[in-house]
Formats: C-alpha cells, structure tokens, sequence
C-alpha cells in the first residue's frame, strides 16, 4: 500500500474528532455523511473510504456491534442517515 502525506499535521478535537484537508476529501471524492472505516496497521491509523454498497453494509453493522445495550430490529432497519443522527445525538451528550 502506498503511503500519501501532505505533510499536514491535524490536531484531535474535545470530541476526538479531525478535519480531513481538502486535499484528501476531493482526491478521494470524501462528502459529509460519508462513511470511512478506521484500520490500525502497527502503529499506523489509516482511513479507508466506504463506497461500496456490501462495504457500507459491513461498516454499519459494525457500528450496531460497538453499542454497549442490545439492538433492537426498529434500530437494525434505520437507514444510513438515521443512525449518523442517531450517533451525533448521542455524542452531544457525552460531550
């Protein structure tokens, strides 16, 4: 896997949250309401773009896995939207 670095050094938010450059978000084509998957590779974090529909499936289900109380099916048929607002609701509590 080739590395790519803009020599760009980011700064982790409050909420543990970054901004990606501009640079990164355009040549991977990257919106609001995306989803990237977070890998560790040795001491490395990557981030890896979630395109396609069996990808965002996985990605999702792995969302439903990290709750810490079960899930109901009501829960389990939210769409893509649905469950970021879900997620961002829950962070502003927490914060």
């Amino acid at each position: 896997m080739a590395v790519v670095s803009s020599n760009d050094i980011r700064k982790i938010t409050r909420g543990f949250q970054i901004t990606l450059p501009k640079f990164f978000r355009e040549k991977n084509n990257l919106n609001v309401g995306d989803l990237i998957e977070v890998l560790q590779e040795g001491d490395s974090v990557l981030l890896r773009s979630v395109k396609r529909e069996e990808d965002k499936e996985k990605a999702i289900e792995s969302l439903l896995n990290i709750l810490e109380e079960p899930v109901s099916e009501d829960f389990k048929e939210k769409n893509e939207e649905e469950i970021v607002a879900l997620i961002d609701k829950e962070r502003g509590r927490k914060i």
